[in-house]
């Protein structure tokens, strides 16, 4: 009986730890790891005044990123 407590509280001590270690619902642009010169701002400032003004909530799994323009100069040329 003692050892089912004592495995009890253990496996309650790890998930309120695994719990506390993690991060909240949100991650603002400037803490998450990514190029910010590719994410589209423009685009989730959008996005977020829209879910805000009609009482949704937007979740960015993967921000938008710009495309990139297509035969840039810093492709070879083969020379």
């Amino acid at each position: 009986m003692r050892a089912t407590r004592l495995v009890l509280l253990a496996m309650l001590w790890a998930l309120m730890a695994g719990c506390a270690g993690t991060r909240g619902g949100t991650i603002s642009m400037s803490s998450a790891a990514l190029a910010s010169d590719d994410v589209d701002a423009e685009k989730v400032a959008t996005v977020n005044q829209w879910a805000q003004t009609h009482g949704a909530t937007v979740v960015w799994i993967n921000y938008p990123v710009r495309p990139h323009p297509r035969g840039g100069e810093n492709r070879g040329s083969g020379d």
